[in-house]
């Protein structure tokens, strides 16, 4: 008996169709056949960049915009890059009222009669021979300086606010340069030797009193007041570093307390108060101040100093009640001066 052939097992054979080999009887299936080889045999431009994923996409639309307003007659917008706002103000007499006074300066200044200025391609700074002539309004400058180098209240390009008088004297130090309260306030802040961070608080503390409300004295019910000095209340944050160092002063001890040992007999210490300068009172001040803030809720460390600040301009914060202790230990230790006077 002959073996049976398992279908499902045998391999799968392909499949060709030959292309038709049939040519076309008319002449017109010709010349389409003809047309057909020629385009598919045409080779594709090439170019020697490649195209990138930006190019060859739709125009902007006030690219289009323009396009439209051009074909259909009317005045297109201006898409030009760089345009000064000067040149778009000039063709808008209604804006001009409502631009900036510099912007308004410079248009009056291009629209006014008075001539090009002559002025060298020379870098050197030097402020001799500036000579304005009445006639013709034109500045003529010598040939070692430009008219970048002249001073902005002359009219110029240079420099806003006054140079320094070069050599610098003996008494300029670079280290000297900011306010001494902001200074020692800002050393107070720093921890881990990061002074950076320090001067970014500092900053930050000092934005808050300028941008809070005034203060609102509530001396009525504490007691508690800034020295006359400081001025209105309503008027501090026009000058946050006046702001702080008023509260600083105000706040700050006129004494402090030291332990003389021995001075009872016995080895026993006695309290002896003695006057402090103003940088020592300061410290005591800016360290109350900081223990007070730790205790806040708020969690940027400018925000709970700053918020501080406030209370005691307003004469809620815990350091008024510091300073009154320290002051009433002085009062009641002043017998103690004489006792110390009498053993020396």
């Amino acid at each position: 008996m002959a073996p049976r052939l398992y279908l499902f097992g045998a391999r799968s054979t392909l499949l060709r169709i030959q292309p038709s080999r049939r040519t076309p009887k008319s002449a017109s299936c010709k010349a389409l056949q003809q047309r057909w080889i020629t385009a598919d045999e045409r080779p594709l431009p090439t170019t020697d960049e490649p195209k990138g994923p930006n190019q060859e996409q739709l125009p902007h639309v006030s690219e289009e915009a323009a396009a439209v307003d051009k074909m259909m007659g009317e005045v297109a917008p201006d898409i030009g890059q760089g345009t000064p706002v000067q040149d778009i103000l000039k063709r808008d007499p209604e804006g001009q009222d409502k631009a900036p006074k510099v912007i308004q300066e410079d248009i009056k200044k291009s629209n006014s009669p008075s001539g090009s200025r002559s002025y060298s391609t020379s870098a050197r700074r030097s402020s001799e021979g500036l000579q304005m002539t009445s006639s013709a309004g034109e500045m003529e400058l010598p040939p070692s300086m430009t008219f970048k180098d002249i001073p902005h209240e002359m009219g110029g390009e240079g420099h806003k606010f006054g140079l320094p008088e070069v050599p610098l004297a003996r008494t300029d130090h670079f280290k000297k340069r900011y306010h001494p309260v902001v200074d020692q306030f800002t050393k107070a802040l720093m921890k881990h030797g990061k002074l950076g961070a320090a001067q970014r608080a500092t900053a930050d503390i000092l934005n808050t009193l300028r941008t809070a409300p005034p203060p609102q004295s509530k001396s009525s019910k504490t007691g508690h007041t800034l020295l006359p000095s400081a001025g209105p209340l309503n008027l501090l944050p026009l000058s946050p570093i006046q702001y702080l160092t008023a509260v600083l002063d105000s706040v700050a001890p006129l004494v402090k307390i030291r332990q003389q040992k021995g001075l009872a007999g016995g080895g026993k210490a006695l309290p002896i108060p003695e006057p402090i300068g103003v940088r020592t009172r300061r410290k005591a001040a800016i360290k109350w101040i900081l223990d007070s803030a730790s205790k806040r809720n708020e969690v940027r460390l400018a925000d709970r100093v700053s918020r501080e600040i406030i209370n005691v301009a307003e004469g809620t914060s815990s350091a008024w009640d510091k300073r009154q202790i320290v002051h009433k230990t002085a009062v009641a230790a002043r017998v103690n001066v004489k006792a110390m006077t009498k053993r020396k």
